[in-house]
This record gives structure tokens, sequence and C-alpha cells, in this order.
């Protein structure tokens, strides 16, 4: 069994796009095959900041032990588009990562790419990756980046 002992019992809740409330997507997936329940509060097109007003409204960090995040793609997107600044992201992140360590609540990031940025290479200049990966690092959060996962499986 790939779920470790313990974890079937553990609250989980997601906050994130599209990607974490399409019919494939991973917070409708891990439930249906692993009884795992997550509690969604995914948004479709919106930020890490509308994100953080979910997890201030349904209190997720007091009230369970993981917390999903799944913002990345769109904070991208949105810096791109001119609608998002990498600031005020960077300021969001940590107010979650403090909300999470005040609560004991593991926070994990799930990175997912817009294909065509990918295809085109700007991830590794874009300055919305280059702090999502320099906050990952400064507060030690567990990330899982689906580039990564997709191009070695294993």
């Amino acid at each position: 069994d790939i779920v470790p002992k313990g974890c079937r019992h553990m609250k989980i809740a997601n906050v994130g796009g599209s990607n974490s409330v399409l019919k494939t997507s991973f917070a409708r997936l891990i439930p249906q095959k692993y009884g795992i329940n997550i509690e969604n509060r995914g948004v479709g097109a919106t930020s890490s900041i509308y994100g953080l007003i979910n997890i201030v409204k349904y209190k997720l960090p007091s009230r369970n032990d993981v917390l999903l995040f799944e913002y990345f793609i769109n904070d991208n997107n949105h810096h791109f588009q001119g609608i998002n600044d990498v600031n005020r992201v960077e300021k969001t992140l940590i107010q979650i990562i403090d909300m999470c360590i005040k609560s004991d609540t593991k926070l994990l990031f799930i990175l997912i790419y817009n294909r065509s940025h990918l295809l085109q290479n700007k991830y590794e200049e874009s300055p919305m990756y280059l702090k999502y990966k320099s906050i990952i690092e400064m507060y030690n959060v567990p990330y899982i980046d689906m580039n990564k996962k997709m191009l070695n499986p294993v």
C-alpha cells in the first residue's frame, strides 16, 4: 500500500487553482484511489492571495494536519500577464507558512507548470519561479515539482 499507516486518518486540506478542482485533479483522485479525505477549497483562475483568504476564512491550518498548496502556476501566469507582483506573492507565502508553523500544520507546495511556458524554458528565468524556489529553500517547505515528476516518474 502506497499510503503509510496512520495517514488515512490525517485531516488534509487543499487550496489551489483549477488543477485542484478538475475531475482529474490530484485533490479528487487521491481520495478516490486511496480513501483519504481532502477538504478541497480550490477555486480556478485564482492566485495565492485568494488561497490566503480561504485559508483564513475556513481556518484551515488549525483544523488540519496537512495543507496542500497549489497556486504556483496561477501566480506565475498572472505575473507574466502583469496581474500579480512577486513581492506581494512573497508576503502571502510567508504569511501562510507562518500560520502553518503556529498551528503545527504540515505544508506541501505543489508546483504545476503551464505547458507552453515549460516548452519555452520560461521557468528558469521566471522571477515568480525563482521566488517560490527561494522561499521553499529558506523555510524548508516540502514540495512536489510536477515537471520533475513527469520527466523522472520514479
